[in-house]
């Protein structure tokens, strides 16, 4: 599954669970992250309601594209 600004974070959270020190990283101590709403909310959604700048996004996607 490759990780875009649309992958949910229900879908990366289900396959890659190590990827929420990087969220949380980016868009600090969320509690969406285990919301039912992590099933629909994608990536870019996350961090636009977070309040994560269009910089700090680019670095979070390239940081979650790194995940094996």
């Amino acid at each position: 599954m490759p990780i875009t600004k649309d992958t949910t974070l229900g879908e990366l959270l289900n396959k890659h669970p190590q990827a929420v020190k990087i969220l949380k990283k980016y868009m600090g101590e969320v509690g969406c992250i285990s919301c039912p709403a992590a099933a629909m909310e994608t990536l870019e959604m996350g961090a636009l309601v977070h309040g994560v700048n269009k910089a700090d996004f680019k670095k979070m996607m390239a940081e979650l594209k790194k995940i094996k």
